[in-house]
């Protein structure tokens, strides 16, 4: 907009303020002079005035509320200063600290949800997703159960929780019903109850056979990547999000705005591990790689979709081996996402992900070396034929694991 536009828009404004109390004056003047007609008069004149407070009073709470988690998000760039790296140092804290404050609420409601399914884990309530057939026993027989919570990965911080949020809801404030905040928080985490036998009591005359068994709740946390693959992020998307992250965090200096060549998911720019230091996590890999990192079309929507590894299809039980020395961060066995899976922490910020394994030979916790297997090839999982999902993750994000493999 030019300069003579905005002055022009200004005297308008000004003259709306100076009608508006002109107006109010004589009114209360004719109201006291008893001249009841003019008082009339003026009211008619202020009119649309008074609707229009009343109407901004009326709404203005609401719209605030409902655009609040947006406003937060979007107006955190636009505060920034290029250049003044002492004035955005401060300019981020206090970015930071509306983000923290504006959703306290959804952290508390994510911590809510997860409280909840483990009081009615523990009560007995989701028992009925076991579907164990205990009949094929020769007696009756009892059940003495205990319960064990088991979480995987890490509750998703307060900053990704407001980028994932403002994109979720495309920054539109009608978006953001009860029901919708509800089903985002819901993404966020997946769970799963299953059982094991632990041992069997044999039977007397007075007690029946009795089933020792333990019952597992696992919890597991998502990632920032898997949510995005979750919600169907589509490239741009995960793009906004990656930025608006890096700018509520105090990155914005070293991460380009979408639409920037300099700014793509799959950088190749090694960062870690210097590129070709990792080891092969199959035999040949190069060679059977049936799917790359970036965006493809899903094998089961058949919509465009990110995919933050590289597939490798090798036969079911073929040697899946640890790409360089870490430690076993997680081991996940579930029938959903990346079904049997483990991750591996490399130190640094670096994390290797092997999924849809058919077997898994370590422990969370365990020291492992380059080259050491540590699963067998299978199609656990959201899957459509035996195969290693293979990713390559600095500070949590998945980037071209082609960069780093030997």
């Amino acid at each position: 907009m030019n300069s003579s536009g905005t002055a022009g828009k200004a005297a308008q404004a000004v003259g709306h303020v100076v009608n508006f109390v002109r107006n109010t004056v004589s009114m209360i003047t004719n109201i006291v002079a008893q001249n009841y007609v003019g008082a009339a008069i003026n009211g008619v004149q202020l009119l649309p005035y008074v609707i229009a407070i009343v109407v901004f009073a009326i709404l203005a709470p609401f719209v605030i509320f409902m655009a609040l988690p947006s406003m937060v998000v979007n107006n955190a760039g636009e505060r920034l200063t290029p250049g003044n790296s002492a004035l955005n140092s401060v300019t981020h804290s206090l970015v930071q600290d509306e983000i923290h404050d504006t959703f306290a609420g959804y952290a508390a409601q994510l911590r809510g949800e997860i409280t909840g399914l483990e009081s009615r884990f523990n009560a007995g309530i989701l028992d009925s997703l076991i579907s164990t057939n205990y009949s094929g026993y020769a007696r009756p027989v009892e059940l003495d159960i205990a319960r064990l919570v088991r979480a995987n990965g890490v509750m998703i911080d307060v900053f990704w929780l407001a980028a994932l949020h403002s994109v979720y809801f495309a920054n539109e404030p009608a978006n953001i019903t009860p029901e919708a905040t509800a089903q985002f928080i819901a993404g966020v985490f997946a769970y799963q109850v299953t059982e094991r036998i632990t041992d069997v009591v044999e039977a007397t005359r007075r007690n029946p056979l009795t089933l020792l068994i333990t019952r597992y709740l696992d919890i597991e946390y998502k990632s920032p990547t898997q949510i995005m693959q979750f919600f169907g992020f589509d490239e741009q998307q995960i793009q906004w999000a990656m930025f608006m992250h890096s700018v509520i965090s105090g990155g914005s200096e070293s991460v380009s705005p979408p639409n920037n060549p300099a700014f793509i998911p799959d950088s190749s720019t090694p960062i870690g591990i210097t590129a070709g230091r990792l080891g092969e996590p199959i035999a040949n890999w190069r060679n059977h790689v049936t799917s790359n990192f970036g965006t493809r079309r899903d094998p089961f929507t058949n919509q465009p979709t990110h995919h933050a590894g590289i597939d490798i299809g090798r036969p079911t039980g073929t040697d899946i081996m640890a790409t360089a020395d870490g430690v076993v961060t997680s081991v996940v066995r579930s029938s959903t996402g990346y079904g049997y899976y483990v991750v591996i922490d490399h130190g640094g910020g670096i994390s290797t992900l092997y999924a849809h394994c058919s077997s898994i030979f370590v422990e969370e916790r365990q020291r492992v070396s380059q080259g050491e297997v540590i699963a067998e090839v299978g199609s656990t999982g959201r899957s459509t034929a035996p195969h290693l999902h293979f990713e390559y993750r600095i500070n949590g994000r998945a980037v071209n694991p082609r960069n780093y493999l030997s």
